[in-house]
């Protein structure tokens, strides 16, 4: 089941601490969302180099940081080191502490539970846009970057930012020293809007001390106000190399290195017993999660203490909360001091499961996951013992940037590396967004097999439901595997079920025809046919 990042604006801290400060790309709007914009007589030339002159302003190569910040009802601090390109940034708020950093070109990030994510550049828009501004101010033409106005005070100018593949922004400029007063930006289509003021200039340097961002709704405005900056060199400068995770979060007990866990898969969903605070409950083990997730009403019944709210989308708008989980178990796995989120969840599974979570990354990235669909079993495999599968086997690279599992897919000939190999949906589906940009490779061939029952049209995700649509594509692929047509959904998903740039889910009907491992410690997943794959493809 897709569910969609509990967005953490303090994330942004690592882009504040430079005027030019950027996030998620999207689907820009029209018109613009800038209010008072109106045009002007002044040239492109002109606002760049007013624009390049606030940001030689800003322009130091080493220096110390500190924030203090609060979002969602929570408050905290960030620290940050910077030298060059080279920078670290530490969080901390309540219970729960985060960071992330970038070393000779290798960008990190390590997340509430401190297992360390190395980044591979998954999501480009942000690259594009910004190459796109950085060549326009440099003098090389571009009808990517315009000027799209001036505000009514006629103290700001408005750069509009919109190249192929990248993310629509405007970028508002104080029109008496280049400073950047504001961007604004649509993410997952809902405008974002990131002010900047309280410039101070320290030693030469000028830089804005208080930064606002805000989606419109109030419980998730983030507000850092920056309390301290140094420039200075590192005293070590190691403090910059991709750090090893920050502990050991699935513990398996002495001397065994697989675990069978207490799981049972009915309709291709694998149920697995949790016990938290002697209490008995089911979660789906999800792929598609990048978080563990816990109903809020069981969470409260639990007497788990939560910190901060805010309003997620995924497939609709919810409440969510954070939530710091002392010990649980997984048969004779144990997990403890476990950061979770906490939001509206259940499902009835069957007459004996309710299903009131979602178990998800911070699972599944401390062990070797292995799914028997055919057996119906499951077991967790400590990963330093872990000898991948003998015999046929399909290998899938993943890319865990999201903390879930990115891999290549397609259909129709048309090839992406955004499809998320989810073990929480049950049908294979192609987002929106790739049918409108590849209409023919998935048009439906008239070879649909109802081999389902009757598809739904429409489907459940966290927070609401969205339409879809049977359709049977040619040249289905996964990874290395090929196929002549797969039936499959054509979802019309909003843009926060899909994420920036997503393409679409691979679900258990299609894992299903294999016993499947997920090696996150490799970022690596293991596909070994079973004879139903046989059966069916190889007849």
């Amino acid at each position: 089941m897709r569910l969609r990042d509990f967005v953490i604006w303090a994330l942004l801290v690592a882009a504040l601490c430079a005027p030019a400060a950027a996030q998620t790309p999207s689907p820009s709007p029209s018109p613009p969302p800038i209010a008072g914009l109106q045009p002007t007589t002044a040239k492109l030339p002109q606002v760049l180099k007013l624009y390049a002159a606030g940001e030689a302003a800003g322009k130091t190569d080493a220096y110390n940081v500190q924030w203090s910040f609060s979002e969602s009802g929570l408050k905290g601090t960030t620290i940050g080191i910077y030298d060059g390109d080279n920078y670290r940034v530490d969080n901390i708020s309540g219970p729960f502490s985060w960071a992330e950093g970038s070393n000779d070109g290798v960008q990190w990030y390590q997340n509430l539970n401190g297992y360390t994510i190395v980044q591979h550049g998954l999501h480009k828009l942000d690259t594009v846009s910004d190459a796109a501004l950085k060549d326009a101010v440099a003098g090389k033409p571009s009808p990517n970057v315009t000027v799209a106005g001036q505000l009514n005070d006629g103290k700001s100018y408005v750069l509009e930012v919109d190249p192929p593949n990248g993310r629509h922004r405007w970028i508002t400029i104080d029109a008496a020293n280049g400073n950047v007063t504001q961007i604004v930006e649509m993410v997952e289509g809902r405008k974002q809007t990131i002010t900047y003021d309280d410039y101070r200039t320290v030693k030469g340097v000028t830089r804005a001390w208080h930064v606002h961002a805000s989606d419109g709704r109030v419980v998730n405005d983030y507000d850092a106000k920056m309390t301290a900056f140094v420039l200075a060199k590192p005293a070590n400068p190691g403090i910059f190399a991709v750090p090893p995770d920050r502990r050991v979060v699935v513990q398996f007990p002495a001397g065994k290195t697989i675990v069978q866990l207490p799981a049972q898969v009915d309709e291709g969903r694998v149920i697995v017993r949790v016990v938290i605070n002697g209490r008995g409950l089911d979660f789906q083990l999800d792929s598609g999660s990048s978080d563990i997730v816990l109903d809020t009403a069981v969470a409260q019944q639990l007497g788990l203490k939560s910190y901060g709210t805010r309003t997620g989308d995924t497939a609709g708008s919810y409440s969510a909360q954070r939530a710091m989980v002392p010990k649980m178990s997984i048969g004779d796995i144990t997990m403890s001091h476990v950061a979770i989120v906490t939001l509206p969840f259940t499902r009835q599974q069957s007459v004996s499961t309710n299903v009131v979570g979602l178990l998800g990354y911070d699972f599944i990235a401390g062990a070797v996951v292995h799914i028997d669909y055919h057996d119906k079993k499951v077991e967790a495999i400590y990963p330093a013992s872990f000898a991948r599968p003998t015999g046929k086997l399909a290998f899938l690279p993943i890319v865990l940037d999201d903390r879930v599992p990115d891999i290549q897919g397609g259909a129709g000939g048309i090839t992406d590396s955004h499809f998320i190999l989810d073990t929480g949906d049950d049908l294979t589906m192609i987002f929106a967004s790739f049918a409108k940009a590849h209409p023919d490779a998935t048009k439906d061939n008239g070879k649909l097999e109802d081999v389902y029952g009757n598809f739904a049209d429409s489907v459940r995700g966290v927070g609401g439901s969205f339409s879809v649509q049977p359709s049977s594509v040619k040249d289905f692929q996964v990874g290395p595997l090929k196929f002549n047509y797969w039936t499959l959904l054509v979802g019309h998903s909003p843009a926060s079920f899909e994420g920036d740039d997503g393409a679409g889910l691979i679900g258990q009907d299609f894992l299903a025809y294999f016993d499947l491992y997920l090696d996150y410690p490799d970022s690596m997943v293991y596909l070994q046919p079973t004879k139903e794959f046989f059966r069916d493809f190889y007849k």
